[in-house]
Parts: structure tokens; C-alpha cells; sequence
């Protein structure tokens, strides 16, 4: 049985708490009982599984959204500095998910424990067999150094990796098919570090910048709930969020000055990451001025108009994922909003879109192989309706494998 989950986004705490947190229990559960029902054959007889996969394909840590670069340095720097900083916000961010990484290199270590079967193929209560699990982690584009971890990751029973892949499926974050966080080999500028994508810029001198200005602020606890919602989003949801944000502080009556406030705090912010994308200009494969017709766009948030650039912005930035020859492909960071039709049926998104609901659970999706058939589900979550499959969305041009 092969698991694939993405986008857990377990930050070093400094500005705001992991939305995912909670998910921890219930995640795990889910997936006990889904080696548990991947036991029973479909004539009906159970026998324990050989061998459950788990992959968690990429972002599995938000190390952008930090405390640690609102000062001089950046991620993206060379030199001690920025290196020692960026392994104290990855290893903070695993201390917050220590949770759920806990429990899977319990289980990489002893096995996953389920009942025994007899010799007639039925579970024995009382008795236990040990499936055999494996653990691997994608790198993402907000834990690209991932790879730093590599030590304490392997003395806990757990793989790192870019890429995961058998005969019938490959899994891997997915950034280099959206422009935004596209990271190529040519960003690497000598020994001064490397050139951010735009998707870094934004998360780092923007979002962590606005964020670190409202939990410092008066209004910071009057915020409180909406501050996780920052976190983890990309270029293309940034402005939504934002106005989203904006309604429901609106919404509170007396709480207008709030409002306001953040607003002022807001477009403080979009100004002052616009000006950094002069001094240095972030990575963009898209080919236009991306970071003038963001910033145009961000800036228009709470102004009570609809920009007519923000559909073309957004149209020209979105990721355009495609499945890799033969067998499923299945990609942690881009959504299913836009696909290029060959090879859709074959392509697993589990990426949110710009409009996806606030504290979603990570998505996740199930692979059983039954010897003679191969299927992918969503992974069931005690306390919701039970999913009949991974059933695709249908864009208007494409087809799209969408997992929840």
C-alpha cells in the first residue's frame, strides 16, 4: 500500500502556529485503519500487507514564514550566518511536527502492528503481525533544505529524498511546473548565495513581513485566528486571503480600527517587498513583469475593486502540471485548477487552489493494490463521509485526478 500526503507546513512557531496541527492524531489514525481495511481481499479474505510506502511529498515544513528573515538576513544568503539560520528554522519546524514525524519513525523502526491472520484467511483478535513501513520526504519549495536534515532524519528511521517512484507511479513536489517557484540550476549566483524564486520573495519579504508587523502590533490578538491563514499560501492566493481577512474584521462591527490598521500595515508591506524585488529581482519563468503586476494587485486588496489584471496575472503565473510518461504521477505543490490534457487521467494534484477553504486537512491519497487491480482512494479521516475514490475535477479544458 502506497500513502502520499503533501503540504503539512509545520513552521518554526516564531510568527504563527501550524493550521495541520491538530490533523496529527486523526491523519494517523486514518491511515492505521487504512493498512487495517487493505488487509481484506475482495473475495473477502484478509491477510496482512506485505509492506505500506508513506510519502510526504514535499513542504512538509513552511521554513519561509519566520521571524528569523525579517531581520538582515535571508534564506537564499551564503555565508554562516544564513546557514546556521536556516538550520534552526528547520530544525524548529520539525519540533513542531515531531507529532506526527514521532510516530511514522516509530513505525519505519517496528513496523505498523495489525492483527494476525489463519490459516483461513480471517483476522485473529488478541493476535499481532508487524507490516513492514517506509518513510520518505520530499524536499518542497518551502523546505528546500530539506537535505540539511539528513542526519537526524536517517537516526529516526526516515528517507529524504526529491523523488519517489516505482513501477507504477512517481511522486515529487511538483514547484518546477509553476512559475512562481520554478527553481533552475541558473539562480545560483556563485558563492553569494542564490537568486530567490518569486514564491521565496514573496513568502519571506512580504507574507513574513506583514505577518511579523501584526502579531508586534496592538491589534495582534485581535488577529489572532487569522494570522495561520498567511501561512503557507502562494502568489496566486496571497490577495484572496487578504480580502477574505479584510471581511471578516469587517464583519466584527467595533472592530473597524482593526481593520484599518492591518490594511495600513498590509500595503506597508506590499510597498516595501516591491522595492526589495528592484534591489534584487527574484526568479520568474513566466517571461513578463511579474513582480510590478503582483504588486499591483496586492495592492489593491481592501480598495473595494476588482482588478481587471488580476485574472490575466493569475492566468500567465499558474502552474501547468503534466503526468510523466507511463503510470500515475502525483505532485504535492501544484492544485488541479489548470492541467494540460495529455496524460491528465493520470495525474494526482494535491495542491490547494487560491480559493480552497481555511484550514484544510492535508491531502491525502491511497494506493491498494489487490494483485489483479490497482486503485487510488482518498484517504477516509474518522468523522467524515467516507470517499468513493479519487474522483476527477473537471476545468473547463482539462481533466485532473484531484485528491482531498
Amino acid at each position: 500500500m502506497l500513502v502520499v500526503t503533501a503540504n503539512w507546513l509545520f513552521g518554526d512557531g516564531t510568527l504563527a502556529a501550524a493550521a495541520s496541527a491538530p490533523r496529527v492524531a486523526p491523519w494517523l489514525q486514518a491511515v492505521h485503519r487504512a493498512a487495517l481495511r487493505g488487509g481484506f481481499r475482495r473475495d473477502g479474505s484478509y491477510r496482512p500487507l506485505e509492506s505500506v510506502q508513506i510519502v510526504l511529498a514535499g513542504d512538509t515544513f513552511d521554513c519561509l514564514t519566520s521571524s528569523e528573515w525579517t531581520g538582515a538576513v535571508r534564506p537564499w544568503h551564503a555565508g554562516r550566518a544564513a546557514q546556521a539560520a536556516r538550520r534552526r528554522v528547520l530544525f524548529r519546524s520539525a519540533s513542531r511536527g515531531r507529532r506526527l514525524l514521532a510516530r511514522l519513525g516509530r513505525w519505519a523502526r517496528d513496523g505498523l502492528v495489525v492483527p494476525a491472520a489463519d490459516r483461513r484467511g480471517r483476522p485473529v483478535l488478541g493476535t499481532t503481525a508487524c507490516v513492514p513501513l517506509r518513510v520518505v520526504l520530499l524536499a518542497g519549495d518551502r523546505d528546500a533544505w530539506l537535505h540539511e536534515g539528513v542526519d537526524e532524519a536517517t537516526r529516526h528511521g526516515l528517507a529524504l529524498g526529491h523523488v519517489w517512484s516505482d513501477d507504477a507511479a512517481t511522486i515529487r513536489h511538483g514547484a518546477d511546473c509553476d512559475p512562481c517557484a520554478e527553481a533552475a540550476e541558473r539562480r545560483w549566483v556563485g558563492g553569494r548565495g542564490w537568486q530567490p524564486t518569486l514564491a521565496e520573495s514573496i513568502a519571506v519579504d512580504l507574507v513574513a513581513r506583514f505577518v511579523a508587523a501584526i502579531v508586534s502590533s496592538p491589534h495582534a490578538a485581535a488577529c489572532r485566528s487569522l494570522v495561520a491563514e498567511f501561512v503557507g499560501r502562494g502568489p496566486l492566493e496571497i490577495a484572496p486571503v487578504v480580502e477574505r481577512t479584510l471581511d471578516v474584521l469587517a464583519a466584527g462591527g467595533d472592530r473597524d480600527h482593526v481593520r484599518d490598521a492591518v490594511l495600513v500595515d498590509w500595503r506597508r508591506s506590499v510597498a516595501a517587498w516591491h522595492r526589495e524585488t528592484v534591489r534584487q529581482p527574484p526568479a520568474c519563468a513566466a517571461g513578463f513583469a511579474a513582480c510590478d503586476a503582483l504588486a499591483g494587485v496586492f495592492d489593491s486588496a481592501g480598495r473595494g475593486v476588482v482588478s481587471g489584471a488580476a485574472a490575466s496575472v493569475a492566468a500567465r503565473l499558474a502552474a501547468r502540471p503534466v503526468a510523466e510518461p507511463g503510470g500515475h504521477t502525483v505532485l504535492g505543490h501544484p492544485s488541479g485548477a489548470e492541467v494540460d490534457a495529455a496524460g491528465a487521467e493520470r495525474l494526482i494534484c494535491l495542491g490547494d487552489g487560491p480559493l480552497a477553504a481555511w484550514g484544510m486537512v492535508p491531502r491525502t491519497v491511497v494506493r491498494r493494490d489487490d494483485g489483479c487491480r490497482t486503485a487510488w482512494e482518498r484517504l477516509q479521516l474518522p468523522g467524515m463521509p467516507e470517499p468513493l475514490g479519487v474522483e476527477p475535477a473537471r476545468p473547463a479544458a482539462a481533466t485532473i485526478v484531484d485528491a482531498a
